[in-house]
């Protein structure tokens, strides 16, 4: 319960500010919050296509990565169904952790401990339980190893799979429960166990199964309505370096961060001294105190190690050249995601080693215990709170009017787009917009019908017909024009002056001068409106006539928008 009361501080801020909240934006509130928002609004409608999303791109075009997470967006507004399910996932991450460190160690005080700090991981709610669910879904394979509490192992092991992706660490775990079982098979004496894993395995690889049904027909060509964009991806390899390398096994990037690096202070540290120690006593680590531990603890540095290597191997050139010689599924498919296992390893090696600490230092040396534990569990902390967005969201209720975040209100701007809604025809689905210098995931979020967006399966047919529209800015920078034309998720109003630039404030004071798009193809593909939080000096010239009462803006507002029409 202490657990528990601890994690639910993290969503107090949320309640207090409500959409006034920082929410990380960045591949949540331009995409993922978008798919399941209409994914929710057609769950139970006929018919195959998004009509207000690209044009009327088919529902495989806005995949879910946590597909039971979708009912959240059903039930409830939109806001209030992101901090619900983030919610939900910390309090699985707590749970999970708890009983698996429980489980392996026995000591409760290092479990709460460990399963708080792991809860605070800053993950993305949108990917369900991808990251904070592992310890759960871990222990449900642990119970079906030691034949103990079946009902909640399968229960935990198809909770898993229905709130996180396949393609996105699903893999990594059916990849990891066929080989423990093959291991096991192997040995006489726990070929019952291996039964048990293999049977949590199929369990979880067939609910995945049936929750991307739709993706895996794609791929395998049944049923497909479209050439998926991915066809034309052009993935760029990276280099094994030490630097690239050390990042994967102790950062892991912003998707599933570890925060490794205090744990890997403190387990390095533990594993010298016990070597040190065997020197100065002469004797055989495995005569030491709590050598099970240290067995544990270098086990799975070994194995933090071999996944950091796999995940970064995958993309060197010669990977790379195989993959786009065989083609397909593997060119786009990345293995290299197999990192996202790295947090619950990291969390897992800092429970032993506060295991291994109670036993070494019980009694009289408690005191010292503290002290060596004191540093690294402080530097964990820190890289946590830095990189969450409770140490913003704390900021906005603590200092508010003297502290600035980009918010989930700011991003969306319902206020703004509630004025231009005045201006416009009611009848949205009579026309199409596009958007300049924002996410046009804002006029999607406010009913718009939408020509851009941001999808990883979209039509191939669709991204060439939307690339005429913008040729003539792609011409002018060849940085934005291999991000659309090679990788091209984000099909958006690029422009050759302002780049990549998707979050352009009304303080920014940017204008495009010379903006050159095709607008005969803008209205061909339907395309009426055109909302830009950037003034257009040459719209004339373009045939845009400024809508009256732009630049529309509020006091409080992060843009100021110009509505141009055709």
């Amino acid at each position: 319960m202490i657990g528990a009361v601890l994690t639910a501080l993290y969503i107090v801020p949320y309640i207090i500010l409500q959409e006034n909240s920082f929410v990380p934006y960045h591949d949540q509130l331009d995409g993922e919050v978008m798919n399941y928002i209409f994914r929710a609004k057609y769950l139970f409608s006929p018919g195959g296509v998004i009509p207000e999303f690209m044009n009327g791109m088919a529902k495989s075009s806005m995949v879910l990565p946590a597909p039971l997470g979708v009912l959240f967006y059903r039930l409830l507004p939109p806001f209030e169904a992101y901090v619900c399910m983030q919610s939900f996932i910390m309090f699985t991450g707590y749970t999970g952790m708890f009983l698996l460190v429980t489980e392996l160690t026995g000591q409760k005080a290092g479990a709460l401990l460990t399963a708080v700090l792991f809860a605070f991981l800053p993950v993305y709610p949108v990917y369900g339980l991808a990251i904070l669910g592992q310890p759960l879904l871990l222990w449900g394979f642990v119970q079906l190893y030691k034949n103990r509490n079946r009902f909640w192992a399968f229960f935990s092991v198809m909770i898993y799979a229905l709130f996180s992706s396949l393609v996105l660490v699903g893999f990594a775990w059916i990849g990891l429960g066929f080989l423990l079982s093959l291991f096991f098979l192997a040995r006489r004496e726990r070929r019952q166990q291996a039964l048990r894993l293999f049977a949590g395995t199929s369990v979880l690889t067939v609910v995945y199964l049936l929750c991307n049904a739709d993706i895996l027909a794609e791929t395998l060509g049944i049923g497909q309505t479209y050439i998926t964009h991915r066809e034309e991806m052009v993935q760029s390899a990276v280099p094994l370096t030490l630097h690239n390398f050390l990042e994967s096994w102790v950062g892991n990037g912003i998707y599933a961060p570890t925060c490794a690096g205090g744990i890997l202070l403190l387990a390095a540290g533990l594993l010298v001294a016990g070597v040190l120690w065997c020197l100065y006593k002469k004797c055989s680590l495995s005569s030491i105190k709590g050598y099970t531990h240290y067995k544990r603890i270098a086990a799975l540095l070994l194995l933090t190690l071999g996944v950091a290597l796999v995940s970064q191997l995958w993309n060197i050139t010669p990977i790379l050249a195989l993959r786009e010689k065989l083609g397909g599924i593997f060119v786009y498919f990345q293995a290299s995601r197999i990192s996202w296992t790295m947090p619950v390893w990291w969390f897992i090696i800092l429970a032993l080693c506060l295991a291994l600490m109670n036993e070494v230092c019980g009694g009289r040396r408690k005191i010292l215990r503290l002290c060596i534990i004191a540093v690294p569990i402080l530097l964990v902390g820190k890289m946590i709170l830095d990189l969450s967005p409770l140490k913003n969201n704390s900021k906005l209720v603590l200092l508010a009017g003297a502290y600035e975040q980009t918010t989930w209100a700011d991003i969306y701007c319902e206020d703004i787009f509630g004025q231009i809604a005045e201006k416009l025809p009611q009848d949205k689905s009579s026309y199409r917009v596009a958007s300049i210098g924002m996410y046009p995931s804002a006029a999607l979020y406010n009913g718009y019908y939408c020509l851009d967006g941001y999808s990883n399966n979209y039509s191939l047919e669709y991204k060439h017909e939307f690339r005429k529209i913008i040729s003539g800015e792609l011409a002018k920078n060849e940085a934005v024009r291999a991000y659309f034309d090679e990788w091209g998720n984000r099909c958006y109003m690029m422009t050759g002056e302002t780049g990549f630039a998707v979050l352009i404030g009304k303080k920014d004071k940017v204008s495009l001068n010379d903006l050159q798009i095709n607008m005969e193809q803008f209205q061909l593909m339907g395309g009426k409106y055109i909302f830009s939080a950037v003034p257009i000096e040459n719209a004339e010239e373009l045939g845009l006539a400024l809508l009256e009462g732009s630049p529309f803006s509020t006091q409080a507002s992060y843009y100021e928008v110009w509505v141009y029409e055709t």
